[in-house]
């Protein structure tokens, strides 16, 4: 890529967090900006196949530039990406693909992956399980949206008894759907509700790595142990008393975060 290729494939990368059962970051989905054209490498015969290898080259150059670090990578490739010889370019051991279950290409494409170093997500769509899954899908993700707590139980059994390591709750969209998928154990989470701060019956705020991660921003919020008063402070620097009257704490509240009475 060019010099200037990681600046600007910035303008056209997001990515969503993987949060362990402790709110922690383990690794981020990555994907393409929707309806913003990006640039169209050499060769590409489709928009499908323009999006997903400017997504891979992006991801290489990221892992050049040394910003990926040790987090789980996971990309959503159309099923036609799969055998793309571009892949073999992605960093061994960190980068995983979902695959739909319903892919017939299934085990074909997990093996392929493998062979590269790649992990393969096995991505329930809901189709009908199959009988058997890959040995090389050793992750599975469920999209919670389109299942109940037994549903989920089931999936998540399923998985389990034909070898698969671990679970991810794809599209967590409520507190209660994320304490269903923790009691299920599942071990990873994602989902735009995660990505919002807020704060939980031990008074201790949980937000997404954007909120309590970011480089850039060094603002940490806290609550003091057996206070009556919630303060947002910058280290070792200022630090001011959060009054419900404020403005302040009316946009706090709007965004979904708790003051505590004074």
């Amino acid at each position: 890529m060019p010099p200037d290729a990681s600046a600007a494939s910035q303008r056209f990368l997001v990515r969503q967090p993987l949060l362990d059962a402790s709110c922690r970051v383990a690794g981020y989905e990555f994907g393409l900006r929707d309806r913003v054209p990006v640039p169209v490498l050499p060769g590409a015969e489709s928009f499908e196949q323009a999006r997903d290898e400017y997504l891979i080259a992006s991801v290489v150059d990221l892992e050049h530039q040394r910003i990926l670090g040790d987090r789980l990578t996971l990309l959503d490739l159309a099923p036609a990406t799969l055998d793309n010889p571009m892949l073999a370019e992605l960093p061994s051991g960190k980068v995983a693909v979902a695959i739909p279950l319903s892919s017939p290409e299934l085990h074909a494409s997990c093996t392929n992956l493998a062979a590269m170093g790649i992990r393969a997500v096995l991505d329930d769509d809901g189709a009908e399980l199959p009988a058997a899954v890959p040995a090389a899908g050793l992750w599975a993700r469920m999209d919670c949206r389109f299942h109940d707590a037994m549903s989920l139980g089931q999936r998540a059994e399923y998985f389990r008894r034909r070898g698969v390591h671990g679970l991810i709750a794809g599209n967590v969209d409520s507190e209660e759907t994320f304490v269903v998928c923790s009691k299920l154990a599942f071990e990873r989470f994602q989902g735009d509700f995660l990505n919002r701060p807020r704060v939980g019956a031990d008074r201790k705020l949980s937000t997404s790595v954007i909120q309590i991660r970011s480089a850039a921003s060094r603002w940490s919020t806290c609550i003091q142990s057996g206070a009556s008063r919630t303060m947002l402070t910058t280290p070792k620097q200022h630090c001011r008393t959060i009054r419900p009257s404020s403005q302040r704490a009316r946009r706090l509240a709007a965004a979904g975060v708790g003051v505590l009475p004074r």
